[in-house]
């Protein structure tokens, strides 16, 4: 969350887009476990020494899922989709030479079958450069937006709604009704530092501290090291 130096600090810290001063486009696909796939895309525009804009895209699939049901539970042959999209636009403003903050509004959709969930969400982030052998300090909270619903064609179904009658009608049109989830909101604070800088090898460390909102908070520890700016 600190250590700002390429686009990808949009998804950890959006603060950081203003102390990039070029151009850059970032593409990123992983092959997640049970086939998940994840299509990450990111671009910054910097306007004039202080400000910058940034995109993000997040798409999230999977192979198609075989329907179960009470009556099939091994399997009534019938396949659906399911995935997730975001969609962000950000902006990042250097208060001083120094401090810099950011904000990023996104669009969030998950798709199962044909029932769809839609939200808005904002992302919040400052980045702070001292003197003291590079340190860098960001923060960041992530994902603080609407709750998650899940509405669509599943839910709809016909049911008797007193089946000791036998003359009302047995089949009544009912909704099924679905709870809502908030948004998997994360608070981060990190530090990174220059072990060493030389002309020709460098190594950063970093500690990043994690508040999940559905996990116990923890720390994270890691480096990176340069050898002649490759």
């Amino acid at each position: 969350v600190a250590q700002a130096n390429d686009v990808s600090s949009i998804f950890w810290n959006v603060g950081s887009l203003a102390h990039l001063r070029n151009r850059e486009v970032m593409i990123s696909r992983t092959d997640w476990i049970l086939d998940v796939n994840l299509v990450s895309v990111a671009a910054n525009l910097p306007l004039g020494e202080n400000s910058a804009l940034g995109a993000s895209v997040h798409v999230l699939s999977m192979d198609r899922i075989e329907e179960t049901t009470p009556s099939a539970p091994e399997g009534t042959g019938i396949t659906f989709p399911a995935g997730n999209l975001a969609l962000g636009l950000a902006y990042s403003q250097r208060l001083t030479d120094r401090f810099a903050i950011g904000v990023m509004g996104k669009y969030v959709n998950e798709t199962v079958a044909n029932s769809r969930a839609n939200g808005f969400a904002l992302d919040f982030g400052t980045l702070y450069q001292t003197d003291f052998r590079g340190m860098k300090i960001g923060m960041s909270i992530a994902h603080f937006g609407t709750k998650m619903k899940l509405e669509g064609r599943e839910q709809l179904l016909r049911v008797d709604i007193d089946t000791g009658l036998g003359s009302n009608p047995d089949d009544t049109p009912a909704r099924l009704e679905t709870e809502a989830w908030p948004m998997p909101l994360v608070f981060r604070f990190g530090v990174a530092l220059d072990v060493f800088r030389t002309e020709q090898q460098a190594l950063v460390a970093n500690v990043d501290y994690f508040d999940y909102r559905d996990f116990a908070p923890g720390f994270c520890i890691g480096g990176e090291y340069a050898f002649n700016k490759l």
